[in-house]
């Protein structure tokens, strides 16, 4: 007898396959989660069995409770907002958990009654339970797409249309670098537009790059900046890119912000979809002068980076979150905030944007 699939596309997600379009959130979640899962196992990153436990629905009390101070242990010693949300929530946290769990388990009420005990006080957009994400699950884009960057000009001036910061396929990996070595082939434009609705983040090593060659100089948003390179942590890193030279402990830097005079009127559309390198490219860009956002408020998965999955050993169970922490103007959590705030609201194309430059009024 074969086994039966969780849902009906997790044969696409075995394979390594693109995301089928008209999924709900949760699905895109679980399919993301589960094509993750089995190409770490494809790898050899992790063992058949350890898959396996991902989907173990059949945990016990006791390995669920044993899992619990495995994974309270790894956000003491890991996660970026741990000290920012305190460990006295944390520690409640467990606390109540375990009250819930007492009298009435079952694996799935379990997962449940911890997802909610962390919604209630952990403001942040990257963190995840077995796959669904505490805040914003509203916000997460419901399309993809098949290029990473497209540049065009609009009556003169440039469009920059990013749909991500990372790639999938050779193309988009040249579009992107083409993308950052750019930035000096524009520094006399004195209007440029950057399209970054549906931006779902990857790497800021790219717009970072491209405003150096704008400008010529390093972009410097306002902001305080934690990182936690835990064992855990530096393990993954070398798992996954060899000896890195990255040094156990916590490295912190603050920075009040430093404005860049280019001479040129930047505009930025946005939307509830942008998240994690697309909100880092919003606090790049205002760090410009000149520079208006247009649209609605961004994605709210701002706080924490540098994010890992942890596979509890004995239920599976993934928990997904950030080694660094991001506090914008040294002490806005943005994504308590529901993301980045746009200058000005309102529901804007391109064009819109290029007839109202033409037009002076904006």
């Amino acid at each position: 007898m074969t086994e039966k699939k969780a849902f009906d596309y997790e044969h696409m997600a075995i394979r390594g396959e693109e995301m089928p379009d008209g999924l709900p959130s949760y699905d895109q979640t679980m399919f993301l989660n589960l094509r993750s899962l089995y190409d770490q196992y494809r790898k050899g990153l992790i063992s058949r069995e350890v898959a396996k436990k991902e989907k173990n629905t059949a945990a016990t009390k006791a390995e669920f409770m044993a899992d619990l101070d495995i994974l309270f242990d790894e956000l003491k010693n890991s996660y970026g907002g741990y000290e920012h949300f305190g460990e006295e929530r944390f520690l409640l946290a467990k606390e109540n958990v375990l009250k819930q769990i007492e009298n009435k388990y079952s694996f799935e009420n379990a997962v449940s009654v911890l997802r909610e005990e962390f919604t209630s006080f952990i403001y942040d957009g990257h963190f995840k339970v077995d796959g669904i994400p505490l805040h914003h699950r509203d916000r997460i884009c419901p399309k993809t797409f098949d290029y990473a960057v497209k540049v065009r000009e609009i009556e003169g001036i440039p469009v920059f249309d990013i749909k991500k910061f990372y790639y999938d396929t050779e193309e988009e990996k040249l579009q992107l670098e083409n993308f950052a070595k750019s930035g000096a082939d524009y520094k006399n434009c004195p209007y440029l537009i950057f399209d970054l609705r549906m931006n779902n983040g990857g790497s800021d090593a790219y717009l970072w790059e491209f405003i150096m060659g704008l400008t010529g100089e390093e972009p410097e948003p306002p902001m305080d900046f934690l990182q936690i390179n835990s064992d855990t942590f530096l393990e993954l890193l070398k798992t996954e890119y060899g000896e890195t030279g990255v040094e156990p402990g916590v490295e912190t830097y603050h920075s009040d912000g430093k404005m860049i005079s280019s001479g040129q009127k930047i505009y930025v559309l946005i939307d509830r979809y942008v998240s994690s390198s697309g909100e880092s490219a919003i606090a790049n860009l205002k760090a410009i002068e000149g520079t208006v956002v247009l649209g609605e408020n961004s994605g709210g998965c701002y706080f924490s980076g540098n994010c890992m999955d942890i596979y509890l050993p004995n239920t599976g169970l993934c928990v997904y979150y950030g080694t660094g922490r991001i506090l914008y103007n040294g002490t806005q959590n943005i994504d308590e905030q529901g993301g980045f705030a746009p200058d000005i609201y309102g529901e804007f194309e391109v064009a819109d944007v290029v007839v109202m430059i033409k037009n002076g009024t904006i």
